[in-house]
């Protein structure tokens, strides 16, 4: 895998299959951005995601096995992976200082930079620990609390250094998630979010069967853990030169002038009077938990089933193949049908993508490979995970007027971001207490008794997304 400077025919022939599908589209009825603007920022978003989707499979492939090489509980996993929490304070912050960027492009290139380097931070140090000898190095920390309430944390240095990379990486994430959702809402109109997102996805997923096919090969090749660290810093060279794209779309200005300001009275009584977006807010924080659950399949995997830590390059490119198509003829579905549609019945299809995890002691009593429970999770999730994603996207992107989006955007990643921390960490809690195959009975049951929530949370929501924002 390289990066758009080092494989150039490559990036030239994607260009000219984003140009081709896109020029397809009739652009025609959607307000007040012309349409060769639409047509141009849809080139240069898609591009950006396109590079970042490349990068993120790295980091996918790396995290979750090293820290099982590493042997971290459940626990720890789902800490390190779900440090969210982090960001908060940056999401406080980020209200005031968007306000004095009405272009959102040159501030997020700017904060991405040393989100972007604490990845490559991380695979360095991984390269160089057999050189410093960190493998034998252990941190330990021992705190004396009230009510003889004694931590005794002993961890090796490695594991250590990725949580506290994790960590730095979710403090400067706060600093980015609001400016990169008022940049997307001033660069594409809410007629075209939905294919924007399928477009996205879909070709960020055709150079992701290399990119994972890539890191598979490295995982099974290189010994652990200087694979792990290849992937890393591989995944920070195609981060930061991918988002040189986000330069050169045609952002229409948030009206800053006309916005609340930050954490103000204004601010909180506009998200407060928005009864729809609260009540979607809060249904997605809530169905945040049931996916939280779901990444921890492929540890089960690695740790239930006992299967080599290379198939996590398999389990992403079975997920790749089948969103591909998914992705690129979800988006115009999405936009056809409306989001409201999509999500009302998420509850069904969580149900049925932990069946076929649910009946590996089926497979296995009828000498199945039990391997064949998680392809069929793979197969039936993947489409839905697609299709709800970006009917997400469009609710979240699309239901704040324009001078509110800050401030709605702010608290919607808040309690996102909150909700996704504790969630993780609490499943790994469980996990390391409940058998898995339990929890993954547990969870299809508990969403479909959230069916009438979801009903009630959009029931505001208008059917048509041409009447969003």
């Amino acid at each position: 895998m390289t990066t758009k400077d080092e494989n150039p025919e490559l990036i030239a022939e994607e260009s000219e299959c984003v140009e081709a599908i896109i020029e397809e589209e009739a652009l025609e009825g959607v307000g007040p951005m012309p349409d060769v603007d639409i047509r141009h920022n849809l080139k240069a978003i898609v591009m950006l995601d396109v590079i970042w989707a490349m990068g993120s499979k790295d980091i996918q492939l790396a995290m979750k096995p090293l820290l099982v090489y590493l042997g971290a509980s459940n626990f720890l996993i789902g800490a390190i992976t779900h440090q969210k929490w982090m960001a908060l304070i940056g999401m406080f912050l980020t209200p005031w200082i968007t306000r004095k960027f009405p272009r959102k492009k040159w501030y997020l290139f700017l904060v991405n930079v040393p989100y972007i380097a604490t990845m490559g931070v991380l695979g360095f140090v991984i390269l160089q620990s057999a050189r410093l000898d960190l493998m034998h190095h252990v941190w330990s920390m021992k705190l004396n609390l009230p009510f003889g309430l004694n931590i005794d944390l002993t961890l090796p240095f490695l594991l250590m250094f990725a949580g506290a990379m994790a960590i730095a990486q979710q403090f400067f994430a706060g600093f980015v998630a609001l400016p990169h959702n008022e940049y997307i809402a001033g660069c594409i109109p809410t007629s075209h979010r939905g294919r924007y997102t399928g477009y996205s996805i879909s070709f960020g997923l055709i150079l992701g069967i290399g990119s994972t096919a890539l890191g598979g090969w490295i995982i099974k090749h290189i010994p652990a853990p200087m694979s792990f660290g290849y992937l890393f810093v591989l995944a920070w060279g195609i981060w930061q030169s991918g988002y040189l794209a986000a330069l050169f779309a045609r952002e229409t200005p948030t009206p800053v002038d006309k916005s609340p300001r930050p954490w103000s009275k204004a601010m909180l009584s506009a998200a407060w009077n928005d009864k729809g977006y609260l009540r979607v807010v809060m249904l997605f924080s809530v169905l945040g938990i049931f996916t939280v659950a779901g990444e921890f399949i492929d540890v089960y995997a690695f740790k239930g089933l006992h299967i080599p830590l290379y198939y996590k390059a398999i389990f992403m490119q079975i997920g790749i193949i089948i969103g591909i198509p998914t992705y690129y003829f979800g988006g115009k579905i999405v936009d056809r049908l409306g989001p409201k549609r999509i999500v009302t019945w998420w509850s069904f299809g969580i149900m049925l993508s932990y069946l076929p995890v649910i009946l590996i002691p089926v497979l296995i009593k009828h000498h199945i490979a039990p391997i064949w429970g998680i392809y069929g999770h793979l197969a039936l999730g993947q489409p839905l995970l697609a299709l709800w994603t970006m009917a997400d996207r469009v609710l979240l992107y699309g239901l704040p007027k324009p001078e509110n989006r800050a401030g709605h955007y702010t608290l919607q990643l808040m309690i996102a971001y909150a909700t996704s921390s504790i969630g993780g960490m609490l499943m790994g809690y469980v996990l390391d207490r409940v058998e898995y195959l339990t929890v993954f009975t547990a969870v299809p049951l508990l969403a479909l008794v959230c069916y009438p929530l979801t009903k009630w949370a959009v029931r505001e929501v208008a059917d048509d997304p041409k009447a969003y924002h």
